[in-house]
């Protein structure tokens, strides 16, 4: 060959670059583990098993990444900091959340119920609430909530003043201390807290509209979009094969 130096340096640049490499961008960055923001949010999800439950939501996303062979880690963090870091596109997403713009939405993967909570011995009956823009009517009545939820956005938007908490452990205490009149939250997850901490009967309760939870896909993550699809397509088969029934079954 006349240039046996040019044709040694060509073959040892193909044999450096790998398969990855090889490819597309974006498509390399859609094989990668896919990495989901949550928080220790029983029964939805839990961030340590409990009698070999880790909380419907969880395992329903897990499965259904399982069927999907997408490597899958899920990553606890307080709700506000994970919304953030997924926003950015430093997470796939963050589940279990309700609608946001900034997220590609799945189908629904479970049910959520908005409640107050009211210590036992506090006289609710002389406050009319049905819905949570009713508390605008009475700010006299101290509300507690959670950073970063998005229940929180719907009492900004009826001009309802309330206290910030970290997380709901700290709104319970807040509760219980008198420090706060009325506790929002999920009634599915305070039931659930409450149940298990034996203070259900310390508290009393007013159900108000439901919702449904998702999986929230950062539209800063290459690739979200069509991996949002291929997750409603093996939900969608779950639901038909009775895998989802049976997951929630576990928790009633």
């Amino acid at each position: 060959m006349k240039h046996p130096f040019f044709f040694l340096a060509f073959v040892v640049l193909l044999l450096s670059v790998s398969p990855g490499e090889a490819t597309h961008p974006s498509e390399a960055h859609v094989q990668e583990k896919v990495i989901f923001g949550s928080l220790n949010y029983p029964p939805y999800e839990m961030e340590k098993a409990k009698n070999g439950l880790r909380g419907f939501d969880f395992e329903v996303v897990t499965e259904a990444f399982r069927r999907m062979k997408s490597p899958f880690e899920v990553r606890f963090l307080p709700w506000k900091r994970a919304l953030e870091t997924a926003k950015t596109g430093i997470l796939t997403g963050v589940f279990s959340c309700s609608p946001r713009d900034v997220f590609y939405m799945s189908d629904p993967i479970s049910t959520a119920t908005n409640a107050l909570y009211i210590r036992k011995n506090f006289d609710i009956k002389k406050y009319e609430i049905n819905k949570l823009e009713d508390l605008a009517r009475y700010p006299q009545l101290s509300i507690g909530g959670v950073a970063g939820y998005a229940t929180l956005k719907r009492l900004d938007a009826a001009g309802v003043s309330y206290d910030i908490s970290p997380d709901d452990e700290t709104v319970l205490k807040k509760l219980f201390a008198g420090r706060i009149d009325v506790y929002l939250s999920i009634k599915e997850f305070a039931d659930y807290t409450l149940r298990n901490l034996k203070l259900s009967h310390l508290t009393k309760r007013i159900t108000l509209n439901s919702k449904f939870y998702h999986v929230c896909f950062s539209k800063s993550w290459i690739g979200a979009e069509k991996l949002k699809e291929r997750f409603n397509k093996t939900l969608k088969a779950m639901r038909k094969d009775g895998t989802y029934d049976s997951i929630h079954a576990k928790y009633r």
